[in-house]
């Protein structure tokens, strides 16, 4: 069964990148990637914004259809083929465990990280 061409846009030191290969990796499907290099600014170029406008990695490719935010592009893997090499556990008291620690990395730990990246970009085109 094929489940269609893959490709990601990402950037190989984004952790939100690294989570999506490793899902497609674990699941043992073939994809094609774009690299991105962040420190260049290649996410805010307008070829970029049109495929993410949010101006950030990463972003999937799937047979034209563009799916963005590394949780939900996780998700939608586990969703197009449920039995292709599942992650999400059966048990609904350790999926809630789960949600909640992807939750905790969307909302605590990536923040801070993009934080600090955002005042190093903006430290590097002001500084006098």
């Amino acid at each position: 069964m094929s489940l269609g061409n893959f490709k990601i846009y990402n950037a190989l030191q984004s952790t939100c990148s690294q989570r999506v290969r490793y899902t497609l990796h674990h699941k043992k499907i073939d994809f094609s990637m774009e690299i991105l290099d962040l420190f260049s600014g290649d996410q805010l170029k307008p070829e970029y914004l049109a495929i993410n406008p949010n101006g950030v990695v990463p972003a999937l490719d799937h047979d034209g259809k563009i799916i963005i935010d590394s949780s939900v592009i996780i998700e939608y893997l586990e969703d197009i083929d449920v039995n292709l090499s599942p992650l999400r556990p059966k048990d609904p008291e350790n999926c809630a465990n789960m949600r909640a620690m992807i939750r905790y990395f969307d909302e605590v730990a990536g923040p801070s990280v993009r934080y600090l990246h955002i005042i190093w970009h903006f430290y590097r085109i002001f500084r006098v």
